[in-house]
């Protein structure tokens, strides 16, 4: 299984919202969420 690894605030922009959403789900992406500051995964989405 493949993950795409992206920074909270990049998620924030883009996947949160709709257009992102159907990337998400059509594309059947699974992202890892990670805030680069405190450098720690924040949320794995599958």
């Amino acid at each position: 299984m493949l993950y795409l690894a992206v920074r909270k605030t990049t998620y924030q922009a883009i996947f949160s919202e709709p257009i992102g959403q159907l990337v998400i789900n059509k594309y059947r992406v699974n992202l890892l969420i990670f805030e680069s500051q405190k450098e720690e995964i924040v949320q794995w989405i599958v």
